[in-house]
């Protein structure tokens, strides 16, 4: 049995028991592109290391572990506070991928998404390389 995920992931982005309705799954118009975690870009600029692998907890699935740049991670823990026991949606390429209840603030700038496929992981990961857009740093 593996143990439980390290308390520096401050929060377990679980989408098993938040399912997004189909309507908020599809594309806006002017969506924006890219990974979001709610309103905080995450590309090349804000995010410092994206590892995609076998998730700590739930051994069949994979999960997506993102760690922002110390100067976004401010950013991410003002908005994990603002959003105490709301859902705050990931969204990749204009579409909700998941939108967890945040159950804590996030003060040391990694997260976990979980669970995710193969493909989602891979996208994950790509947007999170590319170069943010303008405005975006």
């Amino acid at each position: 049995m593996k143990r439980a995920a390290p308390a520096a992931i401050a929060l377990l982005l679980l989408c098993l028991a938040a399912a997004v309705p189909a309507a908020a799954q599809a594309p806006r118009a002017g969506a924006s592109r890219g990974l979001w975690i709610g309103p905080i870009p995450a590309c090349a600029g804000t995010v410092a290391s994206v590892a995609v692998g076998p998730d700590e907890v739930a051994e069949d699935w994979l999960s997506a572990i993102i760690t922002f740049r110390p100067a976004w991670r401010a950013a991410l823990l003002r908005e994990t506070r603002r959003r105490l026991n709301r859902p705050m949606p990931v969204r990749l390429d204009g579409r909700v991928l998941m939108a967890p209840i945040v159950r804590e603030p996030i003060a040391g700038g990694m997260i976990s998404l979980a669970p995710v496929t193969a493909r989602q992981g891979e996208r994950i990961r790509a947007a999170a390389r590319r170069p943010c857009a303008r405005g975006r740093r």
